[in-house]
């Protein structure tokens, strides 16, 4: 079975709307990162630019031109609270880079959604190695706090083997 990430996010929590600008930029570092090391993130059908913007969300893939994309990673910006939704809800999230190189932009932009979003954001699910990813967190932002240490300790233990 591929490699699955799925994740949670309460896009009305503060937590997240504060967080968001951060993210935002540091997932485009991570794609500036893979770019330096030769692994193309894409657009969402794998063609194209990635999409990472504050208004519309983060949103890519791998390279379709070499059969390196499958199931893009998408992150949602935060919502407006209208009033019409309780705080608590959550939207379910999943991505299945079939273990392709863009796999390591996928990894660090979630550790990096979990550095900053707070109770806002949790994975749900995390097969497949995440040595590589940390390794560019490490290498990129320094290293992983507590929360994210403990969030993935119980996502990777609570996947399916």
């Amino acid at each position: 079975m591929p490699p699955v990430c799925a994740f949670l996010i309460r896009q009305l929590h503060s937590d997240y709307a504060a967080a968001w600008p951060q993210i935002v930029e540091d997932v485009q570092r991570i794609v500036d990162d893979c770019a330096e090391l030769g692994i193309v993130i894409a657009g969402p059908d794998g063609t194209g630019d990635p999409q990472i913007d504050i208004a519309n969300g983060i949103c890519f893939n791998g390279d379709a031109d070499t059969d390196s994309s499958n199931s893009p990673l998408r992150i949602p910006p935060p919502l407006a609270d209208d009033g019409n939704w309780p705080d608590q809800t959550a939207v379910h999230f999943q991505v299945d880079t079939g273990a392709m190189p863009y796999d390591l932009a996928v990894r660090t932009a979630l550790l990096r959604l979990l550095r900053h979003a707070g109770d806002a954001a949790r994975l749900a699910e995390a097969d497949g190695d995440w040595a590589e990813a940390i390794h560019m967190h490490l290498r990129l932002f320094g290293p992983l706090n507590d929360r994210i240490r403990s969030v993935l300790d119980y996502a990777t233990q609570a996947s399916p083997a």
